[in-house]
């Protein structure tokens, strides 16, 4: 058994998660510790965000909101927090308020207790490799490349690579600001951004 899997065999115990299947899903136990870690780092304002558009009746962001944290139960390996989200976005969809109202709570409930179960992974956020120069510019360019096509898959998919990396200080600051953005559905706020740092 090699020395990274052990470090990692207590997630295998986490009620709710399949570690199996996330393993699949990221490829190596490094990534999928990596994609846990985010997961555990944006859990508290996935839920405030979630629950302030239900609270302001912003069904179109909701919709955009819950389709992501559908995908990240999915992509840890969260099956059945998945299918909840699921069920909870095709009940934005079709604006059953009522359904929404009945099982919100309870699914928010549950995506904050898998996060806290992940606390010991923040044991080693503080040691961060730093991000290489080719790196961070192919950052830019493939987010660039999501804003244009407003495809919201792929840009979360490289802000949250990068929360793997140290940054250099601006551009840590620009990334922060781009994932507000991300999170507003700013596209044009985006580009912008991005097309003053390149």
């Amino acid at each position: 058994m090699e020395l990274e899997e052990k470090s990692y065999l207590w997630i295998r115990d986490i009620e709710g998660i399949d570690a199996e299947t996330g393993l699949v899903n990221c490829g190596d136990w490094d990534s999928y510790a990596s994609v846990l870690k985010i997961f555990l780092n944006t859990a508290e304002e996935k839920i405030a965000e979630v629950s302030a558009l239900v609270a302001n009746k912003n069904w179109e962001e909701y919709k955009i909101r819950m389709h992501g944290m559908k995908s990240s139960a999915r992509v840890i390996g969260a099956e059945e927090l998945f299918e909840r989200a699921r069920l909870l976005e095709v009940a934005g969809k079709e604006a059953d308020v009522a359904y929404v109202d009945e099982c919100l709570d309870g699914f928010l409930e549950e995506y904050r207790r898998l996060a806290g179960k992940l606390a010991p992974l923040e044991e080693n956020q503080n040691t961060l490799p730093p991000v290489d120069e080719a790196m961070l510019k192919d950052a830019y360019e493939t987010l660039l490349s999501a804003v244009d096509a407003e495809d919201s898959d792929l840009a979360e998919i490289v802000l949250l690579e990068m929360k793997n990396y140290s940054l250099p200080e601006g551009d840590n600051d620009v990334f922060r600001e781009l994932y507000k953005k991300y999170l507003a559905v700013d596209w044009e706020g985006m580009r912008k951004l991005i097309c003053r740092e390149k």
